[in-house]
């Protein structure tokens, strides 16, 4: 045993830090790809001329926002989870994925049904 007392910086200890700063990270890291994807897509429609360049500006924030928070939230679940790389992989696509499917499903209306049309009589 060892007579030299252990000292463990702040920054190993997890905690609220440590998973702010993982949000962080990761959450540029997939703003950054989800960005640019967007860009790559909306450049398209603005050579077309099917975009307005606020729409293109608008669409390329919005899907780097929406894929920077779903990273984040996947590599906090995966840190929490301290699992082997098939476990943390799942979890950050699990979380990712249903962070971005609960983000496109706000603001959306529900389908509506369409209601059905009168039979037309026999003549």
């Amino acid at each position: 045993m060892s007579h030299f007392p252990v000292h463990v910086p702040d920054a190993y200890v997890p905690g609220t830090y440590a998973f702010a700063e993982t949000l962080l990270r990761a959450g540029a890291l997939g703003a950054l790809v989800g960005g640019t994807a967007a860009l790559a897509e909306h450049a398209r429609g603005l050579k077309d001329g099917t975009l307005t360049r606020d729409q293109a500006v608008r669409g390329v924030l919005g899907t780097a926002a929406k894929t920077g928070l779903a990273t984040g939230l996947g590599a906090v679940v995966a840190a929490t989870l301290r699992g082997g790389p098939l476990l943390t992989t799942t979890a950050v696509i699990a979380t990712g994925a249903a962070a971005l499917y609960v983000m496109d499903s706000k603001g959306k209306p529900a389908a509506k049904a369409a209601p059905e049309s009168a039979p037309t009589p026999a003549a």
